[in-house]
């Protein structure tokens, strides 16, 4: 089914990380959620003439080399990604926050165009995705409802195993999928130099956020250019859209704590009234710690749905007595060959015992 729209949370304009961004930037995002192209994958071919048109202001029209530049710094902050040598761009977040593993049909239609990805560099990314997406439930037994399980099923072991073996062919093994700048071994999106660096934005009518006084005070000691990162006492950082609306730059080390760290600073370990900045740090720092805790909660989850999913298929595939939809005729297959045999033997056992006790 094709897309009609764009799904837009509230959420985006009131998160700092993407708040924070050039309007250029933000508004090429928001004709990237908006392109008919995009596809359920999250992926759309490049198309600079259209882009342009869309985040124009007034009568000043962007150049290509501007558009560029707002591509690579999204890149950088890893909302999209873009690979010039097969003209796809990605929106990296867009399953989860489209929500499109909630409607059986779309998450297919998703899956099947996840399958189609023609870059190693974008399948790396997408590859990490889809660990973060379960696969819808579908309950029921009618003919309809056993097909669409078993082509999401399908469906999904294509679109693993095409992005799996196309990320292979990357430059680097893939093992995190977001880090400081690009995720290691991807190359950048363009492979033309930019001889001084980014070009600026608009030289007009656009404005860096800071200079229209968003910050009343600048980013304190440690924060990285372009992100916010807490590193107070706790070991997983990340910006505060890491796993929010559009996704934002994720910054995590592994941790060996195994506690969560105090909500409260030292000199008040039980709270305080006063304004106290070592207490908000510490609430940053609590609150980035038991989102990362929900995360890797979620993902343990989902890959034992995936392996539950696996081994079904693969028990499916071994048996010589169920249908491709794991159906003995009407009946759900247990692969078990001796099954048969033993309910005659139990029918026959019945039979036997019904008269006997009759007669008692």
């Amino acid at each position: 089914m094709p897309r009609e729209y764009g799904k837009a949370w509230f959420s985006m304009f009131t998160d700092d990380h993407f708040t924070s961004q050039l309007n250029i930037d933000k508004f090429l995002y928001m004709t990237l959620l908006g392109q008919p192209s995009l596809n359920y994958a999250g992926v759309t071919p490049i198309n600079f003439k259209r882009w342009r048109k869309a985040i124009r202001e007034g009568d000043r029209m962007p150049s290509e080399l501007e558009a560029k530049a707002a591509l690579i710094r999204l890149e950088r902050n890893d909302y999209v990604f873009t690979d010039d040598d097969t003209g796809e761009v990605l929106v990296r977040s867009f399953m989860r926050r489209d929500e499109v593993h909630k409607m059986p049909n779309v998450m297919l239609s998703a899956l099947r165009a996840a399958a189609q990805v023609e870059s190693p560099k974008l399948a790396r990314v997408l590859a990490a995705e889809l660990t973060r997406v379960d696969l819808p439930v579908i309950n029921g037994v009618s003919d309809g409802t056993k097909r669409l399980r078993l082509n999401l099923e399908r469906a999904h072991r294509d679109a693993v195993a095409h992005l799996g073996t196309l990320a292979e062919s990357a430059v680097e093994p893939f093992s995190e999928p977001f880090s400081e700048d690009f995720p290691e071994g991807l190359p950048e999106p363009f492979s033309e130099d930019f001889p001084e660096g980014l070009p600026e934005p608009f030289s007009e009518g656009f404005s860096r956020p800071g200079e229209t006084e968003p910050f009343t005070e600048g980013f304190p000691e440690g924060f990285g250019e372009g992100s916010v990162v807490v590193e107070v006492e706790v070991e997983v950082a990340k910006s505060p859209t890491a796993d929010g609306y559009v996704g934002g730059r994720v910054r995590a080390r592994p941790s060996t704590r195994t506690e969560p760290p105090p909500a409260h600073c030292s000199k008040h370990p039980e709270g305080t009234d006063a304004p106290c900045r070592a207490c908000g740090d510490a609430r940053q720092a609590r609150t980035a710690w038991d989102a990362e805790q929900k995360r890797l909660t979620a993902r343990a989850q989902s890959d034992e749905v995936r392996q539950r999913a696996e081994d079904r298929a693969q028990a499916i595939a071994d048996c010589d007595i169920c249908d491709e939809d794991g159906y003995d005729r009407l009946t759900l297959c247990d692969h078990d060959p001796d099954t048969a045999e033993r309910a005659k033997r139990g029918i026959a056992l019945i039979r036997e015992t019904l008269p006997k006790r009759a007669a008692q």
